[in-house]
């Protein structure tokens, strides 16, 4: 009987690349339009809305989980972690929306502050998201479905 390994590769390409695409390109463009200034790094909101889509791909990954698991714990943690990428997607598509909404209509009161307050929580939680969906698909063996 040949046993097969989770498709590593694969699926980061589905599940994290894919949904990182829009930031991606955006910071290219700005890389080429806008030269090396710190206005590159000013797309924030585009990485709070991949962040989220990866999370609900994730979530999604995980409810469509079709391997067996040993016993009950592992399914419960497996319904946990679930919940927990679905709960860091809302929060992202939420920073999202405030950013989005900042730039719109931006408000001479604000401080520049909790800008960077926003900004340093999204750019924490994009590693986090990251190194927890490449964490989460190896402890369960996850595999890219297209």
């Amino acid at each position: 009987m040949i046993k097969e390994s989770p498709s590593t590769k694969t699926w980061f390409l589905v599940h994290v690349f894919f949904p990182m695409l829009p930031f991606i390109i955006e910071f290219i463009l700005r890389l080429f339009i806008l030269g090396l200034s710190l206005d590159i790094f000013s797309s924030f909101s585009t990485l709070a809305a991949s962040i989220g889509l990866l999370c609900l791909f994730i979530n999604q990954n995980l409810l469509a989980h079709s391997i067996p698991l040993s016993d009950n714990d592992e399914q419960d943690e497996l319904a946990n972690v679930a919940i927990i990428f679905l709960i860091l997607g809302i929060f992202n598509f939420f920073f999202f929306i405030i950013l989005v909404g900042f730039t719109i209509n931006p408000e001479p009161d604000i401080p520049k502050v909790r800008f960077f307050i926003f900004y340093f929580v999204i750019f924490i939680g994009a590693f986090f998201a990251i190194r927890q969906a490449y964490m989460t698909q190896r402890r369960f063996k996850l595999r890219a479905v297209i």
